[in-house]
């Protein structure tokens, strides 16, 4: 039986039992003693219930004053409930207190080893290789004078050229057209099953780990009914609808690439270090390569009939890199720690989103279906509070009644 049924019945005796023994009492102290006690277990049995119920709705359909509570206070609890999410149970200092926790270059190694990472970083690699072998006759318009072409280079304006190519990265359809010819890929990459099971069981031990630092947060999560499915299907609706604005070349996508790529590019163009180390390094090696050779050799290595050399050459630098990722302690520290430094960046940046998007999901609620929430959550306990009210207030009556018989007595 529902509790809240059980409370109705309590009542329902309360005043059924005040009823009674209005009538049969007669005059008797057992009798005044019980009327007493049904009585004012029906009276705070009612409070208790008119409380209750003005939390959620109006009591008895038309009590208008002072009810309705959640309601009435909708967008008041809604804004207390999403900066306390967002500024305490998930502020940065806290995610990144959480995400220190985590070993990302371990996770990523869980990852190569376990769940055929290394084989599908390899499939993205093959392709991107294919993509720019097709480019490959570009380089044959390097001329094969040797001695003629170190002279023109020495005589190049190392930094104007620099600037000019990073000017180029400004253009806003350059931008987008290198962005979205990457689309395709990271979206069946992220989609991908198994990629998705990875994400749904990290979200699982970080949320876990978040919920062990206070019992409050366990608290909030079930409120907002934020499971680990919903976390994912969040982060998978925001992720997709990024990727395919960014594929259109629109929204915010479009806009923070053009923005992110622009400061990259400004920060560039200011710093005189990277123009003089970039310069120095040209010069030295202008005069260090076999340049007739290495472009020859460059554009034979990517025809058709070598290119298998090639995948063979990106194969064994992956395996490498991999390798040294699984086996050097101190090289995954390192990458743990870019990890770490690129989503302290990105969180500082948007971090924003957070509560924007617990806003987005609780406005999506209609009043109704916020008060279903929110009962759900917690009708148990309010209705024993009702049971509990009744059960004070019949003590209480029968209490008063026996101090009133003492009084009656003693004063005779």
């Amino acid at each position: 039986m529902q509790t809240s049924y059980k409370a109705t019945g309590v009542l329902a005796a309360c005043a059924a039992g005040a009823a009674v023994t209005s009538v049969l009492g007669n005059g008797s102290f057992w009798g005044g003693m019980l009327q007493h006690g049904f009585i004012a277990a029906a009276i705070g049995g009612l409070a208790d219930w008119f409380a209750v119920t003005a939390i959620f709705r109006k009591p008895f359909g038309f009590i208008s004053y002072r009810t309705e509570i959640l309601v009435r206070n909708r967008p008041r609890i809604m804004q207390a409930l999403t900066d306390f999410i967002s500024k305490d149970l998930l502020s940065k200092e806290n995610i990144m207190d959480t995400l220190r926790k985590q070993d990302f270059a371990e996770m990523l190694a869980a990852y190569l080893t376990q769940r055929g990472g290394r084989e599908r970083i390899w499939k993205l690699v093959r392709e991107f290789a294919e993509c720019s072998s097709k480019r490959a006759e570009l380089l044959k318009m390097v001329h094969p004078m040797e001695a003629m072409l170190k002279r023109e280079l020495d005589g190049l304006d190392v930094e104007g050229f620099l600037r000019e190519s990073l000017e180029v990265l400004k253009n806003e359809v350059l931008i987008e057209r290198i962005a979205a010819s990457f689309v395709p890929l990271l979206r069946e990459t992220f989609t991908d099953e198994s990629v998705q099971q990875e994400i749904l069981t990290h979200i699982h031990l970080i949320k876990e780990r978040y919920e062990e630092g206070a019992g409050s947060r366990s608290t909030v999560f079930e409120m907002a009914n934020l499971t680990d499915e919903k976390l994912l299907d969040f982060l998978n609706s925001y992720a997709i609808d990024w990727l395919n604005t960014l594929e259109h070349g629109e929204g915010e996508a479009r806009d923070r690439v053009i923005y992110l790529i622009g400061q990259m590019v400004s920060s560039a163009l200011d710093n005189k270090t990277l123009f003089d180390n970039v310069r120095r390094k040209f010069h030295e090696k202008v005069d260090d390569l076999d340049f007739a050779g290495q472009a020859e050799g460059l554009v034979n290595s990517l025809a058709e009939d070598k290119f298998a050399e090639v995948l063979d050459a990106l194969r064994e630098f992956m395996d490498g890199w991999i390798d040294r990722l699984l086996n050097d302690r101190e090289f995954r520290n390192t990458v743990n720690s870019w990890f770490l430094s690129m989503i302290e960046k990105g969180l500082a940046e948007k971090h924003m989103l957070i509560s924007q998007m617990i806003e987005e999901q609780l406005s999506k609620l209609s009043d109704e279906e916020l008060v279903e929430m929110a009962e759900s959550r917690v009708a148990d306990d309010l209705q024993m509070i009702r049971i509990n009210g009744s059960l004070v207030g019949a003590f209480v009556g029968m209490g008063l009644y026996l101090l009133g018989q003492a009084v009656e007595r003693v004063c005779g």
